[in-house]
């Protein structure tokens, strides 16, 4: 009791597995099911798919390599208490984001990952006040006030501008008389072969038939 035992995790681990063992021994495996169903079923709602099973330095790590910045550094500062109930004070240095924490646990592994664990809080807050961050976010605004085409919902929306009357004058004093008639015989044509198809298909009577 005085080592402080009863609060390590591996203890604990031993202890619930040994209860989980009896009630299987003494009432079957439904029972036991039961059991370990209602004490992880609040466990398991709240679990992150994406962190499950990943400490904090190996989150930071993953986060770090992903900004392709240095792995941290981490320093065994100092130890309290007595041999056989010792506290461990280490920092963790990530240079490149100016980031110097500290964390204690009963372990230096504990205090690594107390210690890794204030650090990736700190570089995502970091993240999230850097100014680069807050540009990213009116791209599609940027675009649109530079006059370029930004894409609303599934269908790109250009802007454009109604033509004056001036405008289409000049428009059509520039335009050739050759160009204007061409237009004009072409949509014609365009009229006349919808014209026809149109008439094939109210009368199909028209249509030959094939055996």
């Amino acid at each position: 009791m005085k080592s402080g035992g009863f609060r390590r995790p591996s203890i604990l681990a031993d202890t619930l597995e040994a209860l989980f063992g009896a009630i299987f021994l003494d009432a079957g495996f439904d029972a036991a099911r039961e059991v370990i169903r209602a004490l992880y079923a609040p466990v398991l709602a709240s679990v992150d798919p994406t962190t499950l099973g990943k400490d904090a330095k190996t989150l930071l790590q993953e986060f770090l390599q992903s900004k392709k910045i240095a792995l941290p550094q981490y320093n065994v500062v100092a130890t309290h208490g007595a041999a056989h109930n010792q506290e461990f004070e280490i920092e963790c240095l990530v240079p490149k984001l100016e980031i110097q924490v500290f964390g204690t646990g009963g372990s230096r592994r504990a205090g690594e990952q107390a210690a890794a664990k204030l650090a990736l809080e700190t570089a995502l807050a970091m993240l999230v006040r850097s100014p680069a961050a807050k540009k990213a976010k009116p791209r599609a605004s940027q675009l649109k006030l530079a006059g370029i085409a930004t894409v609303q919902g599934d269908a790109a929306v250009a802007e454009t501008k109604p033509q004056s009357a001036r405008q289409k004058s000049l428009l059509d004093a520039e335009t050739p008389k050759a160009e204007k008639t061409k237009a004009s015989n072409s949509a014609a044509n365009s009229e006349a072969a919808a014209d026809e198809v149109l008439a094939h298909d109210v009368h199909p009577e028209t249509h030959p038939k094939t055996a």
